[in-house]
């Protein structure tokens, strides 16, 4: 699992060229995913994704139970939505995860969730 998703790779840099020795697009700069200045610059192209929940199955594939981790915005306010300046705030990762399952919810640190292995479903939301 990836806390941060740069889609730069991906995504083309919105420059055409009709030279026809060139290929007509190529691809944006990949993000140094520790570094708030290239989060900052991922982030004013539309290129950048926070992790936010993850499903995961346990047990069999013909059996077994689902359980989601979730991430929970610090009380403050969603730091990553201010303006870029503030991507330090978002790799400083004050928000909170938490483990649920049907009736529980437990409180989880982000190590936990990146290092639970393969989810079953991904979900990131654009920074």
């Amino acid at each position: 699992l990836q806390r941060f998703l740069d889609l730069s790779p991906f995504a083309t840099t919105g420059h055409i060229s009709t030279s026809a020795s060139q290929p007509i697009s190529g691809p944006s700069v990949p993000v140094d995913m520790r570094s708030a200045k290239s989060l900052a610059a991922a982030r004013s192209r539309n290129c950048l994704y926070r992790l936010c929940a993850v499903v995961f199955h346990l047990g069999a594939h013909d059996s077994g139970h689902y359980c989601t981790y979730r991430r929970v915005p610090a009380a403050d306010g969603d730091a990553g939505r201010s303006a870029p300046a503030g991507m330090d705030s978002v790799l400083a990762e004050a928000d909170r995860w938490f483990m649920i399952s049907d009736t529980r919810a437990t409180e989880v640190s982000l190590t936990d969730v990146l290092d639970a292995g393969n989810g079953y479903l991904l979900f990131y939301e654009r920074l």
